[in-house]
């Protein structure tokens, strides 16, 4: 009963797959993660980069262009 988003494993890719094998939860799995990032972004003011000057980072991947990191921070509601 724990979210860790720094959870380190050896699998670094996780997807839905494809053809035969498409997860069946995909489309109830891409709502979910939806519905909580439009409750977040909207429970939380003044959103601001932590390091605004800082260099930006990316992941090294041919199909993806993806930050390694990205702090920020926000006021409560």
């Amino acid at each position: 009963d724990e979210f860790n988003v720094c959870l380190n494993q050896d699998a670094t890719h996780l997807a839905f797959g494809q053809g035969t094998h498409f997860c069946l939860g995909a489309s109830l799995a891409r709502k979910e993660i939806d519905l909580t990032f439009r409750t977040l972004l909207r429970r939380m003011r003044n959103i601001r980069l932590l390091n605004p000057g800082a260099e930006m980072v990316y992941e090294r991947n041919m199909a993806l262009r993806s930050l390694k990191h990205l702090h920020i921070a926000f006021d409560k509601v």
